[in-house]
């Protein structure tokens, strides 16, 4: 297993989504790499990608977004099966899994989303762990 690209989530409400993407491409050079809508579940996500920081930015209201919080770090990676394996050898466990995603926590209590993108883009990033699976760890 290979970690691809890391994206680190920043939150923000949706009337500040354009301007949150417009700084976080200023400051790190990159390029808006993905950008989509959910409507099921009220929250915009776009990615600007560079080559020493990539971002995902989760806009919605503060209510769309709490599902979202608890996710502090996305990792795309090479091949999905290969990290739910190293988990059961490494520590950790896996929360949920969706179409092109894991979610786990890591031993140190971080949760973090595991998507191989490719197949199942959308989908991965619509799924969320609850607070009560994570222990109540949104902020």
């Amino acid at each position: 297993m290979h970690v691809l690209k890391s994206w680190v989530r920043v939150f923000c409400d949706t009337k500040a989504a354009e301007d949150v993407i417009d700084f976080y491409r200023g400051l790190t050079g990159g390029e808006l790499q993905l950008s989509y809508g959910y409507k099921e579940r009220r929250v915009r996500m776009a990615g600007i990608s560079s080559p020493n920081l990539s971002v995902m930015v989760v806009a919605g209201d503060s209510a769309a977004r709490k599902p979202f919080e608890s996710v502090r770090l996305t990792l795309e990676v090479d091949d999905l099966a290969a990290v739910e394996k190293a988990f059961t050898y490494i520590g950790g466990e896996v929360l949920e899994r969706a179409e092109g995603a894991l979610f786990v926590r890591h031993p140190d209590g971080t949760l973090a989303e595991y998507v191989r993108h490719g197949g199942g883009t959308k989908a991965a990033a619509a799924a969320t762990v609850s607070a009560d699976e994570d222990g109540g760890a949104a902020s």
